[in-house]
C-alpha cells in the first residue's frame, strides 16, 4: 500500500513539474500579505504590480475572465512634424498584443483596451497623455473575442522627449504590470 502511495505521489509531482515548465506567462493577481516576492505590493487594492520585460506576456485576472497582454515596444513617429510642420509635440506609439483567454462581460463580449490602459512616463518624469485628437497611421485593435489574439498600437503625445520610458498596464482594479523601454 505504501509503494502504491509513493508511486502515485511521484506521478503527481512529475505532472506538476511538467505542467509548470511550459508556462512562460507571468500572472498578475491577489497577494495574501504585504510582502512582494515578484512585484511591488499595492496594499490598497490587494493586487501586486509585476515587472515584465519588453515582449514578455503577462496574464490579467479580471472579474469577468482572463486575458494575456504583451508590450512589444515603443517607437517615435514623425507624425507631428508631418501634420503640423513643427516639433512642439512628439507622438510615440506603444505596440502590444492582447490574447483573450476567457474574458467576457455584460458590456462587452471581449477585451477592449483603450489609451487609459497604459500610463507612460519618460525618464525625465514627464507623463505622456493619450493622443486624443486623431491619429491616422494605425488602426485601433477593437474588441478581442475569447480565443482571439490581436496586435495593435496606441498613440501618445509628449512635449519633451526622453531616452527611456516606463509603461504601466492598468485595469479598473489598479496598476498590474510595469515595463521599462529604452529608445536608445
Amino acid at each position: 500500500m505504501k509503494k502504491i502511495a509513493c508511486i502515485l505521489l511521484m506521478v503527481a509531482m512529475s505532472l506538476s513539474i511538467i505542467g509548470c515548465s511550459g508556462n512562460n506567462v507571468k500572472e498578475t493577481g491577489i497577494v495574501e500579505n504585504n510582502s512582494s516576492e515578484t512585484g511591488t505590493s499595492m496594499q490598497e487594492t490587494g493586487k501586486r504590480m509585476i515587472e515584465v520585460e519588453v515582449g514578455e506576456p503577462f496574464l490579467v485576472n479580471a472579474k469577468y475572465g482572463q486575458y494575456i497582454v504583451t508590450i512589444n515596444g515603443m517607437e517615435k513617429t514623425d507624425w507631428w512634424q508631418r501634420k503640423h510642420n513643427n516639433d512642439v509635440k512628439h507622438v510615440l506609439l506603444i505596440h502590444y498584443d492582447v490574447e483573450n483567454v476567457s474574458f467576457s462581460s455584460l458590456l462587452s463580449s471581449g477585451v477592449q483596451l483603450n489609451p487609459d490602459s497604459f500610463k507612460i512616463t519618460g525618464s525625465n518624469n514627464y507623463a505622456m497623455s493619450a493622443f486624443t485628437t486623431y491619429y491616422d497611421d494605425v488602426e485601433p485593435v477593437g474588441n478581442v473575442e475569447p480565443g482571439e489574439k490581436k496586435s495593435g498600437s496606441m498613440a501618445y503625445e509628449i512635449d519633451k522627449e526622453a531616452d527611456a520610458y516606463t509603461v504601466i498596464f492598468k485595469n479598473s482594479t489598479g496598476d498590474l504590470a510595469r515595463t521599462y523601454i529604452d529608445l536608445q
